[in-house]
């Protein structure tokens, strides 16, 4: 059996798993700068453990980020993985393939002052559309949805009861809360869009807005304001003040209930916000020792000033 067979059982073995067509197509795309490396005509009996470590050496070279490294690496280990629960591959383990784990990123957020500034920049040609484009950036900032998950129909959105029904990653669904702004704003562009349509976001001549034409004027406010501003920076943002609000409110940042509203399916995802607000919080919270039980009894060790 060829590398390439081998390849495409593992597709229709996902498939069949129920992965998504945009994480079919990663494995595809992933795999195949290994495929290209290592011949997918070859026999896969052909495939030893020195060719293993020699893509894994070639990747680690070729790319700079780590985690970039760790998806090419952890997609190949998975296929490997699997050709060896179904014998094809029983000489080396998949183990021989080391993923080094993702450094912690820094996650940087827009002030207030700045989402401020870049929301009353936007302008479009008419005034529905004005409200269309100041209400996706609402919705993104309100809710942290994924750009893909904005593209909701009408019967999504719940104005009665302030919620919407998402359909996220996996085709799970969740209802998130939405803020009095978001639904004025979805409320005013809805009443003076000038088409009929089942779906929430619509273009200037009345089709559906699609995800490409959403990042594209993201970006042009981006440029317009100079600040980092994406979907995912948005969503940033939301799970900061999340914890933040709450912590405020009750004196818990509850991190399940983030982790609920941003559909993640591992709670290990979420602690990326919880770690980074623990540490604002301990810098917030900080009182010096120094300052405050030893220079206010021995305040001869203040440096004199000239």
């Amino acid at each position: 059996m060829t590398i390439n067979d081998a390849f495409e059982k593992f597709i229709l073995y996902k498939e069949a798993e129920g992965k998504t067509t945009k994480t079919v197509k990663s494995y595809r795309d992933i795999l195949h700068v290994f495929f290209k490396f290592y011949s997918s005509d070859n026999d896969i009996s052909q495939l030893t453990e020195d060719d293993i470590l020699r893509y894994c050496a070639y990747i680690n070279k070729k790319y700079t980020s780590t985690a970039t490294k760790a998806t090419y690496l952890r997609h190949l280990r998975s296929f490997i993985h699997w050709c060896n629960d179904k014998g094809y591959i029983s000489y080396f383990s998949y183990k021989t393939i080391k993923v080094k784990k993702a450094n912690k990123r820094r996650v940087k957020y827009l002030s207030n002052d700045e989402f401020y500034s870049a929301f009353t920049l936007i302008k479009s040609s008419t005034e529905w559309l004005t409200l269309r484009d100041k209400s996706i950036v609402l919705l993104l900032f309100d809710t942290g949805l994924r750009i893909s998950e904005t593209l909701l129909n009408l019967s999504d959105i719940n104005f009665n009861n302030g919620t919407a029904v998402i359909y996220g990653k996996g085709e799970k669904y969740r209802i998130v809360p939405l803020g009095k702004a978001t639904l004025l704003y979805l409320s005013e562009y809805l009443s003076k869009r000038p088409y009929l349509s089942d779906k929430l976001y619509i273009t200037v001549t009345g089709t559906p807005l699609t995800i490409n034409a959403m990042q594209s004027f993201l970006n042009r406010l981006k440029h317009k304001t100079g600040l980092d501003i994406c979907a995912h920076k948005l969503r940033h943002n939301f799970s900061e003040h999340f914890l933040e609000d709450n912590y405020d409110r009750t004196g818990s940042s509850n991190i399940n209930e983030l982790q609920l509203l941003l559909g993640h399916n591992d709670i290990k995802t979420t602690l990326i916000y919880q770690d980074i607000f623990n540490e604002q919080l301990a810098v917030k919270n900080f009182r010096s020792h120094v300052d405050t039980q030893i220079l206010c009894c021995h305040s001869d060790l203040l440096l004199d000033k000239k």
